[in-house]
């Protein structure tokens, strides 16, 4: 018998502006299929626009093109109430560093991801707040911000070091999509743009700052 697909996504594509009249690919046609009982694993390097593709599957960032179906129905033809219901049900969750998992609470499920579900973990301000500033460089690129208060595009690359512009470039991105940082450009020649903390970024800040603390304290425990 064959297995019922829970969750379709057909040639998604997410764009983000990158100046001088270009656009940056952070998801490139990508698509895939989540069949009644099967786990899928979308794994890769960071910055490689995973988390960007699992929040524009599930409708957290707007796609630029591409369908997604939830039980074999187009979800941009969801009614008001059906997709109160969908983002109820669909959740995006994270494993590990470098990976990170789709919830489908209609599909089987082993006892892990049960007891996932029934602790409501995505429901609280924990999993929220984790979403947020998980990743390896926003947590670099929010401390610097707050300690550069205005900062540019090359700067912020000189000030990380480590990072790829590429995955500076899908990071900030991401960062302002969540409203955490602020992107100013100017009309001008050449162009200007430069990155502040937003105020939901700056009341990050003091939370990042205790978590600091507590690992300073304990890391040599």
């Amino acid at each position: 018998m064959d297995k019922k697909i829970i969750f379709e996504v057909k040639d998604l594509c997410k764009y983000y502006p990158a100046g001088h009249g270009k656009m940056l690919t952070a998801v490139d046609h990508v698509s895939f299929e989540v069949y009644e009982g099967e786990t899928l694993g979308l794994v890769g390097e960071s910055g490689c626009g995973k988390t960007t593709c699992g929040r524009t599957a599930i409708g957290l960032y707007k796609k630029d093109s591409g369908k997604v179906y939830y039980f074999g129905k187009d979800v941009d033809l969801f009614s008001k109430n059906e997709k109160k219901e969908y983002t109820k049900e669909v959740h995006l969750f994270r494993y590990d560093t470098d990976i990170y998992g789709l919830y489908l609470p209609k599909g089987e499920c082993d006892m892990s991801i049960e007891c996932i579900k029934d602790a409501r973990l995505e429901d609280t301000g924990f999993n929220y707040t984790m979403s947020l500033i998980q990743g390896k460089y926003k947590m670099f690129i929010l401390y610097a911000l707050a300690d550069y208060k205005v900062v540019r595009f090359n700067e912020l690359k000189k000030y990380i070091g480590t990072i790829s512009y590429k995955t500076l470039s899908v990071t900030l991105k991401e960062l302002e999509a969540d409203r955490l940082v602020h992107r100013e450009e100017y009309p001008q020649i050449p162009p200007k743009v430069e990155y502040s903390l937003a105020e939901r970024g700056k009341s990050l800040i003091p939370i990042l700052d205790s978590m600091c603390d507590w690992g300073e304290l304990h890391r040599a425990d």
